[in-house]
């Protein structure tokens, strides 16, 4: 997800949408423990 992308890419100002952590705090914290998880 994050991994293949450039700082400049992640410094954008739509970052939530590139990242897909956009949404309620449960649903952002899935994304991330799926990321973790190496299944994202």
């Amino acid at each position: 997800m994050w991994a293949d992308s450039s700082h400049a890419n992640l410094v954008q100002p739509n970052d939530g949408f590139k990242t897909r952590l956009l949404g309620r705090p449960e649903l952002i914290a899935e994304r991330i423990r799926a990321y973790e998880s190496g299944s994202a």
